[in-house]
């Protein structure tokens, strides 16, 4: 029973509160598993000094020392580098610095001059957050250097020596040695990218998994010549790596586990516990890292399921594989689509990288086997490019959305399976599928709708969804990455939207129409509509019409404005329509007034004049802009507009995606529900 006390305090306390930090909506999740780790505490008193490290961990990972956003000089060490930037730490504070070519490392002792402001960067839906990653480094602002001091550099260049290594080889051979090696991901590399596709990142690099393998593979060879010794020069060697491994919460933690465990063989069952509070003494904001998470819990959950695996001998490795992907699923549900195949591409996978990741270290310590390894990576990289083309990917459930649920109830099953609670077993194991199942098939679609302002940066995207009825309005865009394919198709499935009756672009500006061809190109659009004349449409039971007919020869002003009535709550969305056509549909006498006005231009002094907020009178206006936009949106003349007429404000540069769900509508579309395909058909042809 210690070893599920165990579990219950790691998940209450690191899983709940990092579900708490992501999102607070978590809180409730939060919550429930304190209670459950409370219970078991309450059994296995022991267990406290270990939950104690953990809280403490946790709640100095939350704690804001001082106040780091000041001009000054600091004098502190390089914790973390890149190639374009490194945290620098100075007393308790941690920095972020972008430079281009620095040439700092790890431990070099700097003093910096420069102003300290809070971390600014793009978040975008669906998308990869740098901010909220920083965070959970620790790292609450940026520092803008003036000038800066080398008070001590280490000898040893690694990161030099990492990309110097590098050239030696071809591009792709070169991008897989950094991420098997060092962990560091080039998105840009081919086989990176498809990788990535295909769900099998996690394979590709440097990981706890490969490290383990590693050492165990050390202690083998060495046992040949020497048992006794065999474990210690598997530690000494495996050591050698650590250097480089300081960033990787996982690699770390198999040493430790490995190392407890030759200390202290009678106690190896508590290596665990002991490398966990290692780490977190030597690094408390790893209770903020999913990789210290999912490690940590992938041991407990194989331990807590190994008396049920064991007897089963004929079954034992399949039975294992199965519940480390049960494990791993919200890994593998990232972006609402699974691959099919991710469990037979991983088997497949694993014994090919290793041997090249192992003899890309011994070139890295002794000299570059340029031929061997290019050769060896030009197979693997047609390997990915077959698997990339053979792939076969559904749509389903992002369970990080629901991490905190989905682990508690892989828990109660560990636990059924270790009490021998089995005639309960297959009770329960069909409830959890049915739970997955539920998730997956849009049940509640029928009887709700729901308008969402997605944070698409600095643009406009407007998810509208009347039932099983759904449109876009304008797509935003990005020259730096595929709008389509990397925000707004992963969060239409993530909304288990799978068709868009209409696509409508407002105006022909990047920022709304730019991902035009990449969603007309890799999803299903029944209709794109980009003129007045094409209105009014409907969206199931709903009209939505145009009001402004354009004609001044400008983008903006030509804007389509629509309206509409969803659920009972009107919807006004003005593009970026300025004061003109403001003006001309006031003039004309058309129905303005709204409860949700999105306003116009991002929350430019060039819209939302006080005539048009006074006759619109909505409860809540909605401004779609980027973080820190070099367009100074939304102009604080409009806010102060709003706030006299008593106008709540929503922003997606400070709020995210803003969704409003409405439910119970009545009309209903059930039949279109369970016939979508005559639904699409209908309107493709028409």
């Amino acid at each position: 029973m210690r070893r599920f006390a165990l579990l219950g305090g790691v998940l209450g306390f690191v899983l709940g509160a990092n579900a708490a930090f992501v999102n607070l909506q978590g809180l409730a999740g939060y919550l429930i598993l304190i209670l459950v780790s409370g219970w078991f505490l309450f059994r296995h008193k022991k267990l406290h000094f270990f939950i104690g490290f953990l809280a403490l961990g946790l709640a100095f990972s939350f704690i804001k020392i001082g106040d780091p956003f000041l001009y000054g000089a600091r004098t502190g060490m390089v914790i973390f580098a890149r190639q374009d930037y490194f945290i620098f730490q100075s007393g308790l504070s941690r920095y972020y610095v972008y430079s281009k070519g620095h040439g700092y490392e790890l431990g070099d002792i700097l003093k910096i001059d420069g102003l300290a402001e809070e971390l600014s960067f793009s978040s975008y839906e669906s998308r990869f957050d740098f901010g909220d990653y920083l965070l959970r480094r620790g790292v609450r602002a940026e520092l803008d250097i003036d000038q800066v001091e080398e008070i001590f550099l280490t000898p040893f260049r690694l990161v030099d020596k990492m990309y110097r290594f590098k050239a030696n080889f071809s591009d792709t051979t070169g991008a897989l040695l950094l991420s098997l090696l060092f962990g560091i991901k080039d998105y840009d590399a081919a086989i990176i990218a498809r990788g990535d596709a295909i769900g099998c990142l996690y394979f590709l690099s440097a990981s706890g998994l490969y490290y383990g393998i590693f050492l165990k593979g050390l202690e083998k060879l060495t046992g040949i010549f020497s048992i006794k010794y065999s474990k210690r020069v598997a530690l000494v060697i495996g050591a050698l790596y650590l250097p480089l491994a300081l960033s990787k919460p996982s690699i770390l933690r198999v040493y430790l586990v490995y190392l407890f465990t030759y200390l202290d063989k009678k106690r190896h069952k508590d290596a665990r516990e002991k490398a966990a509070i290692v780490l977190l003494l030597f690094n408390p904001y790893y209770a903020m890292s999913q990789s210290f998470i999912s490690g940590f819990l992938i041991s407990y959950v194989l331990s807590l399921g190994s008396g049920y695996i064991h007897s089963r001998k004929r079954n034992r490795k399949y039975i294992g594989i199965l519940f480390l992907y049960l494990f791993l699923l919200p890994s593998f549900s990232s972006g609402s689509e699974i691959h099919l195949f991710s469990p037979l591409y991983s088997a497949l996978l694993v014994p090919m990288f290793l041997p090249f990741a192992a003899l890309g270290a011994i070139s890295f310590l002794t000299f570059p086997f340029t031929a061997l390894l290019n050769g060896y990576g030009s197979v693997l990289d047609n390997v990915i490019n077959i698997l990339d083309r053979l792939d076969t990917s559904v749509p389903f459930v992002d369970l990080s959305n629901y991490t905190v649920f989905y682990y508690l109830a892989i828990f109660a099953l560990m636990y059924l399976f270790e009490i021998g609670f089995l005639k309960y077993l297959r009770t329960y194991s069909f409830g959890l599928s049915g739970c997955l199942l539920l998730l997956l098939v849009p049940v509640s679609q029928p009887i709700s709708g729901e308008v969402a302002f997605i944070d698409v940066g600095q643009g406009d995207s407007i998810l509208v969804r009347n039932g099983t009825h759904s449109m876009l309005v304008d797509t935003g865009g990005s020259l730096s990455f595929d709008m389509a394919e990397e925000v707004l198709i992963p969060y239409l499935r993530k909304k288990k939207v799978y068709f868009l009756e209409y696509l409508v672009i407002t105006h022909g500006d990047f920022d709304h129409d730019g991902a035009k061809d990449s969603l007309l190109e890799n999803f299903k659009v029944g209709a794109l509509l980009t003129s007045h004349q094409q209105f009014p449409i409907r969206l199931g039971n709903m009209e939505i019409s145009s009001l402004n007919e354009g004609g001044f020869g400008d983008g903006n002003e030509d804007s389509l404005v629509l309206r509409f009535d969803l659920g009972g709550t009107v919807y006004l969305l003005t593009g970026d329509a300025g004061i003109k056509a403001e003006a001309k549909i006031l003039d004309k006498g058309l129905e303005v007034d709204c409860d949700i006005l999105k306003l116009g231009h991002h929350g430019s002094d060039t819209s939302s004049s006080l005539s048009f907020l006074k006759a619109a009178s909505p409860r809540e206006a909605v401004i779609s802009c980027g973080e820190g936009n070099r367009y100074g949106h939304p102009h604080e003349s409009v806010l102060h507009r709003c706030q006299s007429l008593g106008i709540s404000i929503r922003r997606t540069d400070e709020e995210g995606t803003i969704e409003y769900r409405h439910y119970g509508l009545s009309y209903l579309g059930l039949l279109d529900f369970l016939l979508p395909i005559r639904q699409e058909e209908a309107l493709i042809s028409n």
